[in-house]
Order: C-alpha cells, then sequence, then structure tokens
C-alpha cells in the first residue's frame, strides 16, 4: 500500500488507482462471503434432491422414443420430442395427443419430430391438423430403405402444429 501511495504522490498514478488498492481487502471479504454462500445453498439443494422413487411433474424431454406400429399413430407429447416409426405398410401421421395447458405446463412451444423408417414401399397420410407449408402435399410415398423427417412446431396460444417434410440423405 505504501508503494502505490508513494507512486501516486509523485504523479506516476491516479487517484483511482490508490482507490481501487484501498477497496481491495474489502472486495476480497465480500467475494469470498458470496462464495460461502453459494457453495452452502449447493449444498442445501443437493440434500433435497430424491436419490430415488418420487414423482416428476411436467413434460419430459427423451430422445428416440420408438413408435408403436398402427393404422393411425398419433404422438404424446408428455412422452418426449424425437420419435422413430418403423413404417411397414401405408399408415396415417394422426393428431398430436395431449397438447392442452395441464400436459404442457407453462410450455407455450412444443417441438419436436418424428423419423419415419420404411421397410417397404409405403404412403404415409398426414392429418390435416398438421399445417404444412403452401402447396406442401399431406402424404408421403415412400420406398423401402427410405427416411422421412416431419418437424413439428405446436404453438399453445395459437392452438395448432406447423410442421414441414423432408427425405433425409442416407
Amino acid at each position: 500500500m505504501r508503494y502505490i501511495a508513494s507512486r501516486y504522490r509523485a504523479g506516476l498514478m491516479g487517484p483511482g488507482h490508490v482507490e481501487a488498492v484501498e477497496q481491495l481487502p474489502g472486495l476480497v471479504a465480500t467475494v469470498a462471503a458470496h462464495t460461502a454462500g453459494l457453495t452452502a445453498a449447493q449444498a442445501t439443494a443437493g440434500a433435497a434432491l430424491p436419490r430415488a422413487g418420487g414423482a416428476l411433474t411436467g413434460p419430459v424431454t427423451s430422445y428416440d422414443l420408438q413408435v408403436m406400429d398402427a393404422a393411425t399413430v398419433s404422438l404424446d407429447v408428455r412422452l418426449g420430442q424425437v420419435w422413430d416409426w418403423t413404417v411397414p405398410a401405408d399408415r396415417t401421421l394422426g393428431p398430436l395427443l395431449a397438447v392442452g395447458l395441464a400436459d404442457l405446463g407453462a410450455a407455450a412451444v412444443w417441438e419436436g419430430a418424428i423419423f419415419l423408417h420404411a421397410t417397404s414401399a409405403a404412403t404415409v397420410t398426414i392429418d390435416p391438423s398438421y399445417k404444412l407449408p403452401s402447396g406442401a402435399a399431406y402424404t408421403i410415398v415412400m420406398a423401402a430403405g427410405d427416411v422421412w423427417r416431419v418437424h413439428i412446431l405446436y404453438r399453445r396460444r395459437r392452438g395448432r402444429a406447423s410442421a414441414s417434410i423432408a427425405k433425409e440423405t442416407p
């Protein structure tokens, strides 16, 4: 402290430098107190988390859910966001399920995708509740081995699902 103060008197440093150095011990004490408080808060939060059991509420984000094949398949948005569907024959992608306030919680938007994997030639008809880009067909004609992606964006306030369709490259 004396060295900096003597350099200040000699005109080598401005008054802000001396003031900052004089406040440094207080700043160090403040940072130490905040660090101790954060460490205690993390320990408390960690102790409160259940290690087993319990119930999870609200939407769950999971990946690569396998669709159970049926003539018409509707996705339940509470279960996940990324789906794989092995399409063995002509099928219909039905409307989204569970898109209400109770299901989506505070989320105003749900976004997901379903990947269609054709095992043989098939046509998938998409329910008109999905709003596709202007001029897009509501059918996907697939050859064996094709993979198509339907990307879905559901806006709860509007009560509608917008979708886009793309053929994936192998």
